[in-house]
């Protein structure tokens, strides 16, 4: 039992360090197309953003939390008619930022597996070490 506490700061260092170098969070990867309406006319893109949060907000698993929290559809629908181009574009720009189907597998997940998978490996390698130290002397 001695020689597993001989081990125990450098199996601690290890996986501190690894638990900080696996929970950084990685940014998902963006692949857009770029359109020529993109590239040419920035001003109908405005238009276009109001008809984005109109057919957001028309997705039937939008309305039925929209439901659940009281939110009628027709009532949204109406605040996003009063709302300012600037306050739409604001809303846009954050739907365009949201990580679609990422982070399933996130840094925090892959840490603890790798914790777990070093600890496993490093209390493998004592074990061996000691029962080879104990047949040596035998």
């Amino acid at each position: 039992m001695q020689k597993i506490f001989r081990y125990r700061n450098l199996i601690a260092t290890t996986m501190l360090i690894l638990a900080f170098i696996l929970n950084f969070p990685q940014p998902p990867a963006r692949a857009v197309m770029i359109t020529t309406a993109d590239v040419i006319h920035q001003d109908p893109e405005r238009l276009s953003d109001r008809a984005r949060v109109k057919a957001f907000l028309g997705r039937a698993d939008v309305v039925a939390q929209m439901q659940a929290y009281g939110i009628s559809h027709e009532e949204a629908q109406a605040r996003v008619d009063r709302l300012t181009d600037s306050e739409i574009a604001s809303i846009t720009d954050r739907m365009d930022r949201l990580p679609a189907g990422a982070y399933a597998l996130d840094g925090g997940i892959l840490a603890i597996l790798g914790m777990a998978l070093y600890a496993i490996v490093a209390a493998i390698l004592i074990y061996f070490s000691v029962t080879d130290k104990q047949e040596e002397k035998k």
